[in-house]
């Protein structure tokens, strides 16, 4: 739906945004979006690219706290928004600048205040270096390749190999450590390039980098259930609140395809949210109101489309829902 890319060069290397638009030209065409390309000092360029959903936002943004010399590119969707905001004293604002305040306030260690699905790169222009950062779980991908004039990175291998000079070859081994489940959290099928570990943030200098893993899982050896039913209902609450922790004040739109997982978190929607706030199951340019009795379908109450209708979007709509739940 999203994706960041840029270049930044070593030893103060010029970089122009002529040398990231070919990554923009190509994610323009995969993602059928629009991007967008900053520069920043003589060194560096970077840009996003994503699509709007529905009539809604993309979800890929620009970082630019100028007066702190911090820029960057955003590929966000942060689920603990309100607690960033009364941590940050700051007004409501959208998913990227609240990393930029994030990282404005506690620089390295703003990843470890944040949740949700994110990665992005920020550049300090007054310190001359390079974050990059991934979520907790790996949710939004981020690859990497140093040449010897540049350090590029891209949402896509692809993305990364348009903006190199000489495209990296295909690792041809990499077919087979994948089917050996023998890949690394940083492995990639083309030579030479780098996928950031989840849950890591690293920071580039001009005199090499380093990386810091922010965030570990702590399992619970001593967790014990004392019966299947008392089993969901622990599952039940936990999936709730991950449900309800990407669910702002106001009205919510989720994709819906409908099978099991995307009905569940529709139905926690419902449950989660105050009578009469609404619902639209987004399918695109459709919009379906859906009632619901805690997981199971009981009517559709309205289908409406643009071409019918002319309605563009749900009202007072600036927030997307997606939550990391898949089938088998």
């Amino acid at each position: 739906m999203a994706a960041i890319y840029g270049a930044v060069g070593r030893d103060g290397r010029p970089v122009t945004v002529g040398d990231i638009a070919p990554a923009g030209f190509l994610l323009e065409s995969a993602l059928s979006g629009e991007s967008l390309n900053i520069k920043i000092g003589d060194s560096c360029a970077m840009g996003v690219c994503g699509r709007s959903i529905g009539g809604l936002s993309i979800l890929a943004d620009t970082i630019e706290r100028p007066l702190s010399g911090i820029f960057g590119v955003a590929d966000v969707f942060l689920t603990n928004r309100q607690e960033l905001i009364r941590s940050l004293g700051s007004d409501a604002l959208p998913d990227s600048s609240l990393i930029g305040l994030s990282f404005e306030r506690w620089k390295g260690r703003c990843p470890e205040r944040m949740r949700g699905s994110f990665a992005f790169a920020i550049w300090d222009e007054c310190e001359h270096r390079l974050a990059l950062v991934r979520d907790q779980n790996g949710m939004r991908p981020l690859y990497l390749l140093q040449t010897q004039d540049r350090i590029l990175f891209a949402s896509t291998p692809v993305a990364l190999a348009a903006m190199c000079d000489d495209e990296p070859r295909l690792d041809t081994d990499f077919l087979r450590r994948m089917l050996a489940d023998d890949l690394g959290e940083t492995s990639c099928s083309y030579l030479g390039v780098e996928r950031l570990p989840p849950a890591t943030i690293r920071i580039v200098r001009s005199n090499g980098s380093t990386d810091r893993r922010y965030w570990r899982l702590e399992r619970d050896e001593d967790l014990r259930f004392s019966s299947d039913g008392e089993r969901l209902e622990a599952f039940q609450g936990i999936f709730d609140d991950a449900v309800a922790a990407c669910v702002d004040a106001g009205p919510a739109v989720s994709f819906m395809s409908g099978g099991l997982d995307s009905t569940s978190v529709v139905a926690s929607i419902v449950a989660c949210q105050p009578q009469g706030t609404g619902l639209f199951v987004d399918r695109i340019i459709e919009f379906s109101s859906y009632l619901f009795d805690r997981g199971h379908a009981t009517g559709v109450a309205v289908v409406v489309t643009e071409r019918k209708t002319g309605i563009r979007r749900p009202p007072r709509m600036n927030r997307h829902v997606s939550v990391g739940v898949t089938g088998g």
